[in-house]
């Protein structure tokens, strides 16, 4: 039977809650949780999971001082599951068994905190979420597992952020439990950085959709830019500002939209049909707006 582990948590989103829960089903105990206030109704809480079960939870950024109280009763380990910001070192240094962060994307090609709108941009057929030791940067920890998560040619950004929550927060919990059994997290496998690029909270290009683009790569701009989801009545729910353009001088906002169509003898930019479909001609083909 594994052992019970003193955790440390920072958590926040769909993963961090469904993680909390995990540990907590698991046995494990939660010493106290580090999170972010949340600010739209649609990401799950991880304060109020926390105190419904009566752990204690802070919605502050940690100061490294904050560390100083677990001295004492040093936890096991520390468990990151969506939490944005860096985790310090004197946190870093408490616990007897290292510090673990769930990553939303494959590790070393995908690093950063947002990851996930260019894994769409790029036209990955596949992706992955990866569970790796921490340090002091942001994913350069060795990697201790690692699952193939699918990636379907309609998904948005939504899509892939749930799925990834869901296994991530499953991984998570196995890679806990393996190192309560072991009584240690193994050997990470280190990972190359050499040429790897760092993806930035930042949205991709700003946000902005540039007509002399080719139409596929622009249909896939709009779904990495789009945190909408739709619901059984199919009905579509915006989350999130969703990619902008500018069309006859006016900038309107594009949630939805697909490749289609041939050229035209208009520039790019140029709305060509708009008979119960509008159809945008850009670099190759034409956009259409869902």
């Amino acid at each position: 039977m594994n052992r019970s582990l003193r955790i440390l948590l920072f958590a926040h989103h769909q993963m961090g809650v469904a993680v909390f829960q995990g540990l907590r089903e698991a046995g494990h105990e939660i010493a106290a949780c580090f999170t972010h206030p949340t600010k739209s109704s649609w990401i799950p809480s991880v304060s109020d999971a926390c105190h419904a079960a009566g752990v204690a939870c802070s919605e502050s950024d940690p100061q490294p001082s904050e560390a100083h109280p677990f001295r004492e009763s040093r936890p096991d380990l520390i468990v990151c599951a969506g939490y944005r910001h860096r985790v310090s070192l004197p946190f870093l240094a408490l616990p007897r068994w290292g510090a673990i962060n769930v990553h939303p994307a494959p590790l070393p090609h995908y690093r950063g905190a947002s990851p996930i709108p260019w894994g769409i941009l790029d036209g990955q057929t596949t992706w992955a979420v990866s569970i790796h030791a921490m340090t002091h940067n942001y994913n350069e920890g060795g990697i201790l597992r690692e699952r193939t998560v699918p990636l379907h040619d309609a998904d948005n950004a939504f899509d892939l952020l749930q799925r990834c929550g869901e296994i991530g927060a499953r991984e998570m919990i196995e890679t806990v439990n393996d190192i309560a059994t072991a009584g240690g997290a193994g050997k990470p496998i280190p990972q190359d950085l050499r040429g790897v690029q760092f993806f930035d909270s930042a949205l991709p290009f700003g946000g902005r959709i540039d007509w002399n683009q080719p139409a596929t790569r622009l249909a896939a701009f709009v779904r990495a830019m789009d945190l909408g989801r739709g619901d059984a009545d199919g009905a579509y729910e915006h989350l999130a500002p969703p990619a902008r353009a500018i069309l006859h001088g006016n900038e309107v906002g594009l949630w939805r939209a697909r490749a289609g169509g041939t050229m035209s003898p208009f520039p790019p930019g140029t709305i060509t049909r708009c008979d119960g479909e509008v159809w945008v001609q850009t670099g190759r083909g034409h956009l259409v707006l869902e």
